[in-house]
């Protein structure tokens, strides 16, 4: 007798089903009101059914819309496979929430460019507010190509005005502003135009091009800094870890690291992992103080920056 396949007692009972690919299929999803096709049905490896609802409802849900238990969608259906069944809910579960996620941070990227509020903090930068970028050793050339700007108040931290760094990903696309908070109050310098929405490269779109050399910095005031010096470089930002897709972005014959003095450790780290990820010449690079303050506070020039950074250390794993 031949075996009657989960996928055959499916798929007769899906809406509007249209075959998207070998073994891939799309229809209505039955455990909610669909008008556009958003369940993804496909068949695994041990020809089990797969379901992925991009509304967010459950494999459990998807499954009882069916008249079915989740164990019918597996070869056999016996208590062996319960267990697996729960960890694809699980699976998809997760991926459900990070999708969520996702969209709500797309969401408020898209508020955020639509309101173009870095360029009104821009031009609220007047010239008597702009010496508040000057005190940071950033003058009118860096202030317009980043498009620094001045807050009367931060949105996310509103006891204090703020000077404002917009962020771009590699794309050139608005992702955030950063407010440096001028009456931080005990709570930190920084604070975000909107929260949740991740971290990123600041200085992303120099990636577009290849460099000779590119420095990794620990901060966007220290990345725009040493731009503005002549030394392509880019920022993490905050207490930000390195992202392995930000690697994929780089195009450079050398990379200094050139983090804080006291995170030498981590500059190394990182370093090692430049190394693993093919990077052949990678360094690190030790500024007797913060690198920013070193240019903008304590006077040094090229020549002293040159130097530092042609003692950088290289890394070898």
């Amino acid at each position: 007798m031949t075996q009657i396949m989960p996928i055959e007692r499916v798929l007769p009972l899906l809406t509007q089903l249209k075959q998207s690919a070998s073994r891939q299929w799309i229809s209505l999803c039955p455990a909610h009101d669909d008008r556009s096709r958003s369940l993804s049905v496909s068949i695994g490896d041990e020809e089990q059914v797969l379901f992925h609802c991009h509304a967010g409802c459950t494999y459990s849900e998807v499954a009882g819309a069916l008249g079915m238990e989740p164990k019918d969608l597996f070869i056999g259906g016996n208590s062996e496979l319960d267990t697996r069944v729960r960890m694809l809910e699980i699976q998809q579960e997760r991926a459900n929430r990070e999708l969520k996620e996702v969209e709500a941070r797309l969401s408020k990227v898209e508020l955020l460019q639509r309101s173009q509020i870095h360029l009104q903090y821009h031009r609220a930068l007047t010239g008597d507010k702009r010496p508040l970028w000057y005190n940071e050793g950033l003058f009118d050339s860096a202030i317009d190509k980043f498009l620094l700007g001045w807050a009367s108040r931060c949105p996310t931290a509103q006891h204090s005005q703020s000077m404002t760094i917009p962020v771009f990903d590699r794309g050139n696309a608005l992702v955030n502003v950063r407010h440096r908070l001028m009456d931080p109050n005990g709570q930190g310098k920084y604070r975000p135009e909107m929260g949740g929405l991740g971290t990123s490269l600041f200085n992303a779109p120099i990636l577009n091009y290849s460099h000779e050399q590119l420095l990794i910095l620990e901060g966007e005031k220290k990345a725009m800094v040493l731009d503005q010096a002549g030394y392509p470089a880019v920022g993490i930002m905050g207490k930000s870890i390195w992202q392995r897709e930000w690697f994929k972005w780089i195009d450079a014959g050398r990379v200094i690291l050139a983090l804080d003095p006291d995170a030498e450790e981590g500059a190394y780290t990182l370093g090692k992992e430049f190394v693993r990820a093919g990077f052949k010449d990678v360094r690190v690079a030790t500024f007797p103080m913060k690198p920013d303050d070193w240019i903008a506070r304590a006077g040094a020039g090229q020549k002293d920056v040159d130097a530092v950074l042609r003692w950088a250390r290289p890394i070898h794993v």
